[in-house]
């Protein structure tokens, strides 16, 4: 089974979040429309059909919109997807496809870049175009297992798909072949923000600002459409071939209006979580300023600025204790810096920055400002230099003498000045 997959629009929340009664399923042949996660639940031969795209019109219609916000019913969808590539559904994994294998008769699969618990992610050609790019797996067996990762999977290729920004990470194709899913995004050869910062623990600061401005950018691109990344972290930022940075692994994403928690377990890597996350309190975009943050805070320290023993430790740091002080770690940054970190890593969400674009539009003036300070310095250094090349050079304890002295010396008969131990002739 090879074909270019058609993605469902998932915009709701987890199941856990939005369960139905099994009971409100429909059983007549009319989709009954309604607005929102109030209408009523499609039958599943209705959802199998449209799985299987058998179904058109108003119907078509109908399903798609229920589907998008109507996880329980994206969970049956992703059984009918799994039952066509798995008849038996057992949970068994397909082992990995060799190098050189194609890919719906587009893509070369290379060599294995990654391999995680959800899927592996190998390197790869586009045969129509020549480009390289990075083609990420999901294993047919944990999806088996765990649903919700078919759905993580999915929802990140619809929104790489929505999110066409330089500073995001580019979906090329998502491609359902051989019992697998295939996400097919743009190669980027320079590894992650996490490999960098362990390569060089503290970057010099205008790399940092240059980094902080895309990562900025690509946010205000996300939360301008209303979608709030919730797992940013150094290794989900990206470095392409000419040092500029990737927003990837938009898994976790979800609308602003969806809790971050799913069955009271916090999603997003615990050092990056903002504290109203911890809380199972509102979250928004403010809660990837945070993370941001921390981030900036890392890569300019080479430290956390939330750190502990253990688990327990660290989230009484991030709940309850200020950030470690910046001015003391580095005293060498800039104030405006200093001061914008502070703002970004406040525990109030109503006392944090307010959005993306705000802190690219602080950390793009601190960057001028850098910038014109160290122009500044060049150009007295340049000044003081031509300066001191404009003055008559002379050798060290020996008085100048120019020419033009010389010469009116000699017109009027003097002997030239002759060097300390030389013998003199006697006047005559």
């Amino acid at each position: 089974m090879k074909h270019e997959a058609q993605l469902p629009q998932i915009r709701g929340g987890d199941a856990a979040e939005q369960s139905h009664d099994s009971g409100s399923k429909a059983t007549s042949t009319p989709i009954e429309h309604a607005a929102g996660c109030a209408a009523r639940c499609p039958a599943d031969e209705i959802l199998a059909a449209f799985a299987t795209g058998n179904l058109c019109g108003s119907d078509l219609e109908h399903v798609d919109e229920h589907v998008s916000c109507c996880e329980e019913c994206l969970l049956v969808l992703v059984a009918v997807l799994q039952s066509s590539s798995d008849p038996a559904g057992a949970a068994r994994d397909v082992p990995p496809a060799p190098a050189g294998a194609r890919i719906s008769e587009r893509f070369e699969l290379g060599e294995l870049i990654a391999e995680g618990g959800m899927g592996r992610v190998y390197s790869g050609h586009d045969l129509q175009t020549g480009e390289r790019v990075a083609i990420k797996c999901l294993r047919t067996s944990h999806a088996a297992e765990h649903p919700e990762s078919l759905i993580r999977f999915l929802r990140e290729a619809e929104i790489l798909g929505k999110l066409a920004h330089p500073n995001i990470v580019r979906r090329i194709a998502m491609v359902e072949a051989e019992e697998r899913w295939h996400l097919v995004m743009e190669y980027l050869p320079g590894g992650s923000l996490r490999d960098l910062s362990r390569a060089s623990p503290r970057l010099p600061v205008e790399r940092v600002l240059r980094l902080g401005l895309e990562v900025a950018d690509a946010l205000a691109r996300a939360h301008h459409l209303g979608i709030v990344h919730r797992d940013l972290k150094p290794d989900n930022v990206l470095i392409a071939a000419d040092g500029t940075a990737r927003l990837s692994d938009f898994g976790l994403a979800r609308g602003m209006e969806s809790s971050i928690t799913r069955a009271g377990a916090v999603l997003g890597t615990l050092a990056y979580v903002s504290p109203e996350a911890l809380s199972d309190r509102e979250v928004d975009a403010r809660a990837d300023i945070w993370a941001l943050g921390v981030i900036l805070f890392e890569l300019l320290t080479g430290e956390r600025p939330f750190v502990g023993r253990n688990v327990a430790t660290v989230l009484t740091a991030i709940l309850h204790r200020q950030p470690r002080q910046l001015v003391k770690l580095c005293p060498e940054l800039p104030s405006g810096l200093i001061d914008l970190l502070q703002r970004m890593l406040e525990k109030d969400p109503a006392q944090r920055v307010s959005s993306a674009r705000q802190v690219g539009a602080e950390l793009e003036a601190i960057a001028r400002a850098q910038t014109d300070g160290s122009c500044a310095v060049a150009a007295a250094k340049t000044a003081q230099a031509q300066q001191a090349a404009s003055q008559p050079s002379t050798r060290a304890g020996w008085p100048s003498v120019s020419r033009t002295g010389v010469n009116r010396r000699r017109r009027r008969g003097a002997a030239p000045a002759t060097s300390r131990g030389a013998k003199q002739e006697p006047r005559r």
